[in-house]
């Protein structure tokens, strides 16, 4: 999880060093990329991991539309306007996948990444890879978590 959310930050962070551009619905379209995973899945049995071009292909074309259409127009203004835009496309965004995919947990088993952990459990109808468990739980473990002493 830390990973995308450090993936999101990069693309965040590019996207104000090179535009000096302010975009809060960044991380939608990496939702978006996720629900299309899924969906290829599901609907065509394609892996997720080798779903990763298409959907890179198409969350390009996606993000060229966006900018043509809305992120140019704004761009030169005034920041104010710049983050009510994209927080508009956030909601929309949002509320559209919410629309289309429902607010419930999709779930993929039988995957290419379980494949490759080795073993998986069966943990309560979920399929957990046995080398995730011992990561899992060292993060959330109390002696884990960084602190400073303040004397």
């Amino acid at each position: 999880m830390g990973f995308l959310y450090a993936l999101v930050a990069v693309g965040l962070t590019i996207i104000w060093g090179l535009m000096e551009m302010i975009n809060f619905a960044h991380g939608e379209f990496l939702m978006l990329g996720m629900f299309g995973a899924w969906w290829l899945s599901v609907t065509y049995g394609l892996d997720p991991l080798l779903s990763i071009v298409p959907i890179g292909l198409a969350m390009y074309g996606a993000g060229v539309l966006v900018y043509r259409l809305l992120m140019r127009r704004v761009q030169r203004g005034d920041p104010f306007t710049q983050i009510f835009a994209t927080v508009g496309l956030l909601f929309l965004i949002q509320n559209s996948a919410v629309a289309v995919f429902t607010s419930d947990y999709q779930y993929l088993s039988n995957t290419l990444l379980t494949r490759l952990s080795g073993s998986n459990l069966h943990i309560l109808g979920i399929n957990v890879g046995v080398p995730l468990l011992p990561s899992s739980s060292a993060r959330s473990s109390p002696s884990s978590s960084f602190s400073r002493s303040t004397s």
